[in-house]
């Protein structure tokens, strides 16, 4: 699992420093909606420790997390998996400054919008071969 703290690539630049960056623009901007964040880890056991890192990160800050269900995992890479939902959510309600969303799965015919088409593309086929 990547950390907050993980440099990318050979610079300086970390996921946490684009996350303040982001979210200390937006802010300053006043913009209508705070910075929209998909958390690192997605999906992964033991994620729950990358969001709430990320969460403390932008603590007083506008911030949107979403897809929080499947940000909101316990247990550990190869260890299993835990739901760690009650501590989430925890945190969130008692910073009125953030908002998030489930990230619903839906069942059946469904359309989808987005930058990354591969992905799209790929999922859709697999829901279709077995549906």
């Amino acid at each position: 699992m990547a950390g907050l703290d993980d440099t990318l690539g050979s610079s300086a630049v970390t996921p946490r420093k684009i996350l303040e960056t982001l979210a200390g623009v937006a802010n300053a901007l006043a913009l209508p909606h705070p910075v929209h964040i998909h958390c690192n880890n997605l999906g992964q056991p033991g994620n729950a420790a990358t969001t709430l890192e990320s969460m403390k990160a932008l603590s007083g800050q506008r911030a949107h997390f979403t897809h929080l269900q499947f940000h909101s995992y316990g247990g550990a890479p190869g260890k299993g998996w835990a739901s760690a939902a009650r501590e989430v959510m925890e945190y969130v309600n008692a910073h009125a400054e953030m908002s998030v969303d489930v990230g619903q799965v839906m069942f059946g015919a469904a359309t989808t919008v987005t930058a990354d088409s591969p992905v799209s593309t790929c999922c859709t086929r697999a829901a279709a071969a077995s549906g």
